[in-house]
């Protein structure tokens, strides 16, 4: 994997972070699918200092979310933000679960965007960015999921939910990609990745179709109170996306460090995370086609339970805090998925396993977070 540089037409200080963002769309079996790219940019000192460099082995510190409200407190609570949740169609043979959108308006202008947690910032399509003259902010170079790419980086102002909700400015990459078009009735026109919403707890709720946006604490509480799943997390520090516990089977010590990637239709296990978890490659592959249209095949592993870590227990280890069952895995070295996980064990954690729960990221400004994750219901 080559080296990543940027090319900022900014010239005040910065200091370079990785903006990641991993499109995977499997068409099924030995079909046509995609995948993305990884890019680096400079981001202003105020997002960095959101995005503290932190391991996955390094000591818990507790962190009590919404513990300060009453449950009278708690039957009074309302989202800041509550808008509909539009389930893109599948294409024929897509294999993994279907990606989702909302509705926005950006410069005055109607847009569809899709949620992408394994999305640093935002993208923009470039027919998008022409239309609205948006303004540049420099240009990035990376590495797709089989080649190299070089995109211009613009910033999205005036970005409005159909809530009414004002977004802070994000920044986005200029590009295409293949869900743009896949759904006659909901045209994509960009994307909205993990960072754009950490003003807020945000609660992608798959089952009633929602996107709620919360006040910090305040999400989480009611996260709490509805019985979800308490999962640790971290805010990957190169990439500034979430980052959890995957933990080995039957036991508590952590296994492979998941990505929670709403923008993956399916899940894929890195070879070393595969051994650990003991997933063995059946008869059956999916062939994934990167943005050069240059294909890689991966042979897929079946019923394969993924569990995710929460609280740390007193003698080692932790708790297994949600269960994630998949019927079929992609098993291999996703060159997107290596770009970050460095050789280390990785999960990408897509659809598959997320799209029919509720799920809620809790906000904050260090680099601990936590992920409240709902029972499946389809």
């Amino acid at each position: 994997m080559r080296a990543l540089s940027s090319h900022s037409a900014i010239s005040a200080p910065r200091r370079c972070a990785r903006f990641f963002v991993l499109l995977v769309l499997p068409c099924g079996f030995l079909l046509p699918c995609f995948a993305g790219f990884s890019l680096s940019l400079h981001l202003e000192p105020w997002r960095m200092q959101q995005i503290a460099q932190v391991e996955m082995s390094a000591s818990r510190r507790d962190v009590m979310i919404g513990a300060a409200l009453s449950q009278a407190e708690l039957q009074q609570v309302k989202p800041i933000c509550e808008v509909q949740l539009h389930r893109v169609k599948p294409v024929q043979g897509q294999v993994g679960g279907q990606f989702a959108s909302i509705s926005a308006l950006l410069g005055g202008k109607s847009v569809e965007l899709m949620l992408d947690t394994g999305l640093s910032e935002g993208m923009v399509t470039p027919s998008l960015a022409k239309q609205l003259k948006l303004p540049s902010v420099g240009s990035a170079e990376g590495a797709t999921a089989t080649g190299g790419a070089t995109v211009e980086l613009v910033e999205l102002r005036d970005l409005i939910l159909e809530c009414g909700e004002l977004l802070a400015p994000v920044t986005a990459a200029v590009a295409s990609f293949p869900e743009e078009n896949i759904d006659e009735n909901w045209s994509l026109t960009g994307m909205l990745g993990y960072q754009v919403l950490q003003n807020y707890d945000a609660d992608i709720d798959f089952p009633r179709g929602k996107l709620r946006l919360w006040r910090p604490g305040e999400g989480a509480a009611v996260a709490r109170q509805a019985g979800l799943a308490d999962v640790e997390a971290v805010v990957l520090s190169d990439f500034a996306i979430l980052g959890v516990r995957v933990l080995q089977p039957g036991g508590r010590a952590a296994a492979a460090l998941g990505i929670v990637d709403t923008g993956a239709g399916f899940s894929a296990i890195t070879p070393s995370a595969a051994e650990l978890l003991k997933a063995q490659a059946g008869r059956k592959a999916v062939t994934i086609v990167g943005v050069d249209g240059k294909p890689v095949q991966m042979p897929l592993s079946s019923e394969v339970t993924l569990r995710l870590g929460g609280r740390a227990l007193t003698d080692g280890g932790w708790e297994t805090a949600v269960s994630l069952k998949t019927t079929r895995v992609a098993l291999g070295d996703l060159p997107a998925l290596q770009t970050f996980a460095n050789g280390k064990p990785a999960v990408l954690l897509g659809l598959d396993v997320l799209g029919g729960r509720r799920l809620v990221f809790a906000a904050g400004s260090g680099p601990r977070r936590h992920l409240f994750i709902g029972p499946e219901d389809r």
